[in-house]
């Protein structure tokens, strides 16, 4: 069985695939925004491929496939994309400033980030 993680990236997708013998194979395929899919399916091939079975054998023999994107992050870091509002539960409209998954010591609530974030937040 396979565990399978991926991260579609704003120029990259990467893969990582690990066996119940404790085997890691990598690979890494070009995002493609315009339909993250045929990135994610291209790097799925690709992965299969290094571990040399099909793609649908590998598919078949996984357990968990674990998806992430750094693609709205990055936009937020940036400053890109469409201009929008931000609504959080009371007492966490912190939640752009603590950017829990960009701070050095991650589950420090002491920790400050570094500048660049929140630019243009209102608080009422």
């Amino acid at each position: 069985m396979y565990t399978i993680g991926v991260d579609v990236g704003g120029t990259y997708t990467d893969l990582v695939a690990t066996d119940q013998s404790g085997r890691t194979v990598f690979a890494k395929s070009p995002s493609t925004p315009a339909d993250q899919s045929v990135g994610v399916m291209a790097g799925l091939e690709e992965l299969a491929r290094r571990l040399g079975v099909t793609r649908a054998a590998m598919l078949a023999a996984t357990d968990r496939l674990v998806h992430g994107t750094t693609v709205a992050t990055n936009a937020l870091l940036e400053r890109k994309g469409a201009k929008v509002a931000l609504l959080t539960t009371e007492g966490h409209r912190d939640v752009v400033e603590m950017r829990e998954g960009l701070k050095p010591a991650r589950y420090d609530l002491r920790s400050r980030g570094t500048s660049g974030s929140g630019g243009g937040v209102r608080r009422s």
